[in-house]
């Protein structure tokens, strides 16, 4: 987990909430000298992708920012999944219109989007008894798969994440990640560069509590529409 100092509360309240669904969190504090914005996220994000790289003991781990909740049963689940995929595996999406684009073509997906682009209005989407399939997806190779809540990133993967952005190494040299580029900008170009395949876990897992401080601006879209939908695993628990 990565995070700031100011945030701590934030950041052990997140980890409590991880340590509940069996996951240990490593807690990285950005200096309070190191810039905030961007290269300050970049600078902290490398140092725990090499601390993983040489800690980790398993196939992979979970990056996560420090400001998360977690759906109990379906976050396990999806932990089950990825590990036994090994791929890279999102367990978040500000899942809004156009992002849901890189969804597969699903009859949920038309439902939720219309849901989402019209809210009440969509008088013909009855969003609060929705049931999707539970499960990955694998996501379109062009998907903007922005945001660094929460995901699932395998040990052989974090290797060359972390030269690129580091040194700046990329497969094909038409990429270059600059060292004030955030961690989800960095991670969304290099893994389109490297043309690796990307899955996404629905329904999310994971919700954004979208803490602002410390941080610029206000955003209405960072959240996970299908976070408090029901899942075709969890019908008969509701």
């Amino acid at each position: 987990m990565i995070t700031m100092e100011g945030r701590r509360d934030s950041a052990l309240e997140t980890a409590e909430r991880l340590l509940e669904v069996g996951v240990v969190t490593k807690i990285f504090v950005q200096p309070p000298e190191w810039p905030v914005g961007p290269e300050g996220n970049n600078r902290n994000a490398r140092q725990a992708l090499l601390w993983a790289i040489e800690n980790v003991s398993d196939n992979g781990f979970l990056f996560v920012e420090d400001d998360i909740i977690v759906k109990p049963g379906r976050f396990e689940r999806a932990v089950e999944a990825a590990r036994d995929i090994k791929e890279v595996m999102f367990f978040y999406m500000h899942d809004k219109p156009p992002r849901m684009d890189g969804y597969p073509s699903e009859p949920w997906v038309k439902k939720l989007t219309k849901y989402a682009q019209y809210g009440e209005r969509a008088r013909a989407v009855d969003y609060e008894n929705l049931v999707i399939p539970e499960g990955p997806r694998l996501m379109r190779d062009d998907a903007q798969m922005f945001g660094a809540q929460a995901f699932y990133l395998p040990k052989g993967h974090a290797r060359f994440l972390f030269a690129f952005m580091d040194q700046g190494i990329s497969y094909s040299n038409r990429v270059r990640s600059g060292k004030s580029m955030a961690i989800d900008t960095a991670f969304n170009k290099w893994r389109q560069d490297a043309r690796i395949p990307v899955y996404c876990y629905v329904p999310h897992p994971v919700q954004h509590l979208q803490n602002r401080k410390l941080r610029k601006g206000q955003r209405k879209d960072v959240y996970s529409l299908s976070f408090d939908l029901t899942s075709s695993l969890e019908v008969g628990d509701v």
